[in-house]
């Protein structure tokens, strides 16, 4: 990693939650949202991880036993937050 992108990183844990580009969070979390068959339209990068803003291909973000069974079965899966309006919110 580059000097500049430490710094942009320790820069950014100073406050809560930072947005970051969605090419800057890492493959293994971007393919979380591949497994689930979504769309990432948001990332975070915060103090306690990433956060990733989910929306299913067709505006929804239903989900099946088998999905969150492979959702639970990521080693950078944290917590999921379901909101209302067809977005789900993972912390990873």
């Amino acid at each position: 990693m580059n000097e500049q992108k430490i710094a942009d990183r320790l820069a950014r844990e100073v406050t809560a939650a930072a947005e970051i580009p969605i090419s800057e969070l890492p493959a293994d979390r971007q393919a979380i949202a591949k497994k689930l068959g979504m769309k990432i339209i948001d990332a975070w990068d915060g103090i306690h991880g990433y956060i990733i803003m989910l929306k299913g291909n067709m505006g929804t973000a239903r989900m099946d036993a088998g999905d969150l069974k492979r959702l639970a079965s990521d080693s950078n899966f944290r917590w999921l937050d379901a909101s209302g309006r067809g977005q789900i919110s993972i912390g990873c």
